[in-house]
């Protein structure tokens, strides 16, 4: 097969990753190399060479190309020691995003032509040949959208490559609208069923073991209680900047109050990617997406929830600058084209679009991604937009004056504190 049509062709070399310091390097180093080729090689009874040159890194996690005499390609995703900020990586939460990712790419490929690799091996622990987590799956085609000129921000998009970003919010539109047929009765994140593992079950969140939940109102508590403890216990926090964070769960809290009698609050409840965004996609030259990666959050959130994503292409979350205004209002349009003449599967009857662009997943599609980032809720981003929808004011930070709000924080800091006493 030609270098130019591999995975890898588009991956940086090992030598890259060293010069640029990456947290992967001594963990490439130390991998064993031989022990994953000859589990490979088992799998298909073909010999298997791991590529030595080349790799690519996630948050937590490396993928090696793996090359077949047959010519046929695979790759294996190894998880490392630490993730990217230096933290190590949590036995338990590692298990669950890895029955997580693997039983969504299963769904996935059952149930919507949605392009997903197909798993050939895993293992959730570190009690095997390689001494590690490990999943090796199919190869995708296709390269990064960056790697086509497009981008987050329609400023670095030229002119030339529109066609390509219309090709591509289509390809999403697309497959956004089939993740939304997936239903389920709980919240939480999928997981094979233990009496049969060619069925599904609803269990705890993978990034942090809350849940499952059967109310959208469960669920957006147990998160609000979540961020709060992360929220306000930020070491490096001013007073100012922990009062400023304060203020934006506060009116987060406020405006929960407008989900208690939601009728929408049982569900059903959509699965979702949760991180669908241009740096989890592949595409071929022409935009057309060829490939999602990374399904270890996945999982059936609340409608609103859901309707938030996919994050790049929603303006409502913490900025309204006009170039997000406009992939907002591009991804809109095409969830509308194709909703045309078909029949609703949405609680309410309501459509995609519509709840893509409703207050309510303005209000809850940060919370969730704000527990893994608590420092990136700042007032300044998050305040005024969560007033406008909660209070009908532009202005927020009046209310830090307020009673109402100075004996709640006093209570909230009385809280945090009594959890870092020991018993």
């Amino acid at each position: 097969m030609e270098s130019s049509s591999r995975p890898s062709a588009s991956w940086p070399t090992a030598e890259q990753h060293e010069k640029n310091k990456a947290y992967t390097c001594s963990f490439w180093r130390s991998l064993p190399f031989e022990k994953l080729e000859n589990l490979a090689t088992g799998l298909r009874a073909v010999r298997c060479h791991a590529n030595r040159e080349r790799y690519a890194q996630g948050s937590s996690a490396v993928v090696i190309e793996l090359l077949y005499d047959d010519q046929e390609i695979w790759v294996a995703r190894l998880t490392a020691p630490v993730d990217v900020c230096g933290g190590a990586v949590r036995a338990d939460k590692v298990a669950r995003e890895t029955e997580c990712e693997v039983s969504a790419l299963r769904l996935v490929r059952a149930k919507t032509t949605i392009p997903v690799p197909t798993v050939h091996a895993y293992s959730a622990g570190y009690e095997n040949e390689l001494g590690m987590p490990y999943v090796i799956m199919s190869a995708l085609q296709g390269a990064t959208p960056y790697h086509i000129g497009l981008s987050e921000y329609l400023s670095h998009v030229r002119a030339e490559d529109l066609p390509l970003l219309d090709r591509y919010v289509g390809s999403l539109a697309d497959c956004f609208m089939q993740l939304s047929t997936i239903q389920f009765d709980r919240i939480g994140s999928i997981y094979p069923d233990p009496s049969d593992t060619s069925k599904y079950v609803i269990g705890p969140l993978a990034s942090n073991g809350l849940g499952p939940f059967d109310t959208a109102w469960d669920f957006y508590v147990a998160c609000a209680d979540k961020l709060e403890q992360k929220l306000l216990a930020l070491p490096d926090d001013t007073p100012e900047q922990r009062e400023g964070r304060a203020l934006v769960l506060w009116l987060y809290r406020l405006g929960l109050g407008l989900l208690a009698d939601s009728p929408n609050n049982k569900g059903p409840f959509l699965f979702a990617h949760n991180d669908i965004g241009i740096q989890n996609t592949l595409v071929n030259k022409n935009g057309d997406i060829t490939g999602f990666v990374d399904w270890s959050h996945a999982g059936a959130f609340p409608v609103e929830y859901f309707a938030s994503q996919p994050f790049d292409f929603t303006s409502n979350q913490s900025r309204t600058e006009p170039e997000r205004l406009d992939y907002h209002h591009r991804f809109s349009a095409e969830l509308e084209r194709r909703e045309r003449g078909a029949l609703s599967r949405l609680p309410d009857d309501r459509r995609l679009s519509e709840w893509h662009s409703s207050p309510l997943a303005y209000l809850v599609g940060r919370i969730y991604p704000l527990m893994t980032g608590p420092d990136l809720c700042e007032e300044e981003a998050y305040a005024p937009l969560t007033a406008r929808f909660v209070l009908g004011v532009e202005d927020a930070s009046p209310f830090k004056k307020s009673v109402v709000f100075r004996e709640w924080y006093a209570a909230t800091l009385r809280r945090i504190e009594a959890r870092r006493q020991p018993e």
